[in-house]
């Protein structure tokens, strides 16, 4: 299929986007969980049928993509406003969309504000809002103020550390949340991720403040009445991973997601939280015919 990069303006700057296929064809918007980027993505786009065009997201403050204004924390809304900006850009009626973690909760959270944009959606490993028990809140806030705090201090007044380039692929492949990715993926999510300042020096592309993201925290039966009001309407995949190290709770609540939205169909697989750019081609088969046809696999 034909590669292109492109960039979607955005009023802080810009969203870099990497394209498969031809413009004209239906379009699937791809979006990565966070810390990831378009290269989540190559090696399964490269399996999937040819008459779509994929347009794949670097997140703001991830790969390519600007950062979000300095000097403030930004939240799972300001995302989901990006989403809604790209989505303007590319002039669709309605879409495909496609979210991996992360940017698995993002789709569905747009799915829900604007069904009738929405064809079908596609999940893998994907989480909801952030379910907490109302006794855990203080703690889990004071986590996040303090070290966002710490963080924009730092940022303000420090340099961004530099590294050789195995120092900063060892760094991401031992400090990633929820399982490994195989050595030829992690190399090109690394090289997106990474700008080479002097000879054989190099700084991080990433956003520090995306570990500070806070999350909408929400009861899960909270979660769960959302649901019921504003359920899923589209035809809907959603792949699991038998051996995803996902938090427990994100995964019951998904799975009840699941059971409640009425044209979906869950497929589990083997692989970790990373499948897709691990085993791109144990889901492809199953994203494929989802996407060919329109009943259920």
């Amino acid at each position: 299929m034909f590669t292109s990069e492109i960039e979607i303006p955005v009023p802080w700057g810009t969203i870099a986007c990497k394209t498969w296929g031809n413009e004209k064809n239906c379009k699937i918007l791809l979006v990565p969980g966070i810390g990831d980027n378009v290269e989540s993505f190559s090696g399964l786009i490269s399996l999937l049928p040819q008459w779509f065009f994929y347009v794949a997201v670097d997140l703001p403050g991830h790969g390519k993509s600007s950062h979000f204004p300095q000097n403030v924390i930004f939240n799972m809304w300001d995302y989901i406003i990006t989403i809604r900006l790209i989505i303007r850009f590319l002039k669709e009626d309605q879409i495909i969309l496609l979210g991996h973690s992360f940017g698995g909760s993002l789709v569905t959270i747009y799915t829900q504000l604007y069904p009738n944009q929405i064809s079908k959606l596609i999940l893998i490993e994907s989480s909801y809002f952030y379910p907490i028990e109302i006794k855990h809140l203080p703690l889990r806030f004071d986590e996040l103020i303090e070290g966002a705090s710490e963080l924009l201090t730092r940022m303000s007044t420090s340099a961004p550390k530099s590294f050789t380039y195995n120092e900063g692929l060892n760094t991401m492949n031992n400090t990633r949340m929820h399982g490994h990715v195989r050595k030829e993926s992690a190399k090109k999510l690394y090289e997106r991720n990474i700008i080479e300042i002097s000879d054989g020096n190099y700084q991080s592309r990433i956003d520090p403040r995306i570990k500070y993201v806070p999350y909408v925290f929400i009861k899960t039966p909270s979660q769960i009445s959302i649901l019921k009001k504003y359920p899923i309407v589209c035809a809907t995949l959603s792949i699991v991973a038998i051996n995803s190290k996902f938090p427990s709770e994100e995964r019951k609540l998904v799975a009840t997601m699941e059971k409640m939205t009425r044209n979906c169909v869950t497929k589990f697989v083997n692989g970790n939280h990373n499948v897709h750019s691990n085993s791109p081609q144990v889901i492809a088969p199953l994203i494929s015919n989802f996407l060919i046809h329109k009943c259920h696999l």
